[in-house]
């Protein structure tokens, strides 16, 4: 009888460090889970006076010989000159970049044209017009910004002090969102625009480039720590 109460002991005493140990487990996973939360949910924002790596932004003309051109039939009376502009969005965190987006401010008179933005344009009066809108598939009746016809295409103008966003396509299809990377490998993505101006040239470098990052539960040192932990107590 005695030799089984002590048995009993042992089991109990034994129950009692387990569950002891996991209460522990539990706690400081549920601090781990907040940090990571934290971590997902900040919004992080860059401008070109930035000092950080974790992502690099670099907006330039694309330069190719076909990449600019002359537009005549613009039906303003002047000719505008066409560029094509690269966006290249460099993913160095090493993890996925989501939610991401580009603010980018006018300085000049110049004509919006391809792709899917938020257009905000600034009248006489300082009244506000946005919209979002993709220039690739719209319907000129749902238009509410300001918009010209030139030939056969529809540009959006833009003066100082008007700005517009790109927004990536986040179907998952083009692979714009979200920007993959590990620590071992930088992702990347190049997103294309048109801008006509009556110079030829636009300047855009006045911009805000606004991300977060993802991190799962069992990622990194921390994640693989509560991972063998749990698995560990869970055999014993």
């Amino acid at each position: 009888m005695d030799r089984i109460n002590k048995v009993k002991k042992i089991i109990k005493g034994i129950t009692i460090f387990l569950l002891a140990v996991f209460a522990i487990l539990v706690a400081f996973f549920i601090v781990h889970i907040i940090r990571i939360n934290s971590f997902n949910e900040e919004k992080r924002n860059i401008t070109p006076e930035s000092t950080t790596t974790e992502a690099v932004v670099d907006i330039h003309p694309r330069g190719q010989t076909t990449d600019s051109w002359e537009k005549q039939d613009t039906g303003m009376g002047m000719v505008l000159n066409a560029k094509i502009y690269e966006m290249i969005i460099t993913n160095n965190s090493g993890t996925l970049m989501e939610n991401w987006d580009i603010k980018v401010n006018i300085h000049e008179d110049c004509y919006l044209n391809n792709g899917t933005f938020e257009v905000h344009q600034f009248n006489d009066n300082g009244e506000e017009l946005f919209q979002t809108i993709d220039l690739r598939n719209y319907k000129s009746s749902e238009l509410t910004i300001g918009y010209v016809i030139a030939g056969q295409d529809l540009l959006i103008p833009l003066k100082a002090g008007d700005y517009f966003i790109y927004h990536p396509d986040r179907s998952g299809v083009s692979g714009e969102a979200p920007i993959k990377g590990t620590s071992e490998l930088s992702g990347d993505v190049v997103c294309g625009l048109i801008l006509y101006s009556r110079s030829g040239v636009v300047d855009l470098t006045d911009y805000e480039f606004t991300y977060t990052l993802y991190k799962s539960l069992w990622s990194g040192k921390s994640g693989t720590f509560f991972a063998i932990c749990f698995s560990l107590w869970a055999f014993t």
